[in-house]
C-alpha cells in the first residue's frame, strides 16, 4: 500500500509564501530614488528563505542580475557607467569606506547601489572575476542593531541578510521612510516563515 503524500500547501509565485500566508498586499512598490541592483548567485534563487528576490517586488527602481551558472552567459553589467553615475558595491568584507553621512556627502549623484547575494565564497569569486565590480567603490554598513532575520544564522548577530542590508543602506542614502516601509514587509515575511516552523505566533 502506497503512503499518501503529505498535504503541502501551494506557494504564492510572487511572495513565495504558502498560499494561506501570502503577504503580497504588503509588497507595495516604494519609489526609491537610488537604483538597486542585486547580484544574485543562481543557486540562491531556489532557496525559499532567500530575501533578495523580494527587492524588485517592493522597490520600484531595482533589478536582479544572476551569476555563477556554468551554462549561462557571464554577469551582464554592460549598462554600468563610471562617468555618469557613482557606483557603490555593498560588500561587508571591505575594511574601509563605512557608509556614513560624511562619506555620503562626498558622493556625486546619481548613485547606484550594487549588492551581492550569495555565500562568502560565491560573492568573492564573482567580484574577482568581474572587472566592472572590482573597479567599484566598496562600502560597508556601520554596525547597528542585531539582525532580525531568524531564518538562517550568520557568523554574528550583526551579520545581515541581503534584504536587511539593502534596507539599512537606503535608510542612510535616502532616509528612514524607505527603510521603515521595507522593514514592515520584512518583519511579516520572517514571522510567517517562523510560524510555519512552529516558532512564532502569527501576527
Amino acid at each position: 500500500m502506497n503512503t499518501p503524500l503529505p498535504n503541502i500547501p501551494e506557494r504564492c509565485h510572487h511572495c513565495r509564501m504558502h498560499i494561506n500566508l501570502c503577504f503580497c498586499n504588503q509588497l507595495i512598490k516604494i519609489e526609491n530614488k537610488i537604483k538597486v541592483t542585486v547580484l544574485m548567485h543562481y543557486k540562491e534563487y531556489a532557496i525559499t528563505t532567500n530575501t533578495a528576490h523580494l527587492i524588485p517586488k517592493i522597490l520600484q527602481n531595482a533589478d536582479i542580475r544572476f551569476h555563477g551558472h556554468k551554462n549561462k552567459e557571464s554577469l551582464d553589467l554592460s549598462d554600468v557607467s563610471e562617468e555618469t553615475e557613482t557606483n557603490l558595491l555593498l560588500y561587508p568584507l571591505t575594511q574601509n569606506n563605512i557608509l556614513s553621512p560624511d562619506l555620503i556627502k562626498e558622493l556625486k549623484a546619481p548613485i547606484r547601489l550594487f549588492v551581492p547575494d550569495g555565500n562568502w565564497r560565491q560573492t568573492a569569486r564573482m567580484i574577482r572575476r568581474t572587472p566592472a565590480l572590482a573597479k567599484m567603490k566598496k562600502v560597508v554598513l556601520p554596525i547597528g542593531e542585531p539582525s532580525n532575520y531568524h531564518l538562517r544564522h550568520g557568523p554574528t548577530p550583526h551579520h545581515l541578510c541581503t534584504y536587511e542590508a539593502i534596507s539599512r543602506a537606503l535608510g542612510l542614502l535616502e532616509g528612514t521612510e524607505t527603510q521603515t516601509k521595507m522593514n514592515n514587509a520584512f518583519t511579516t515575511m520572517v514571522n510567517r516563515v517562523l510560524y510555519t516552523r512552529g516558532k512564532a505566533k502569527l501576527k
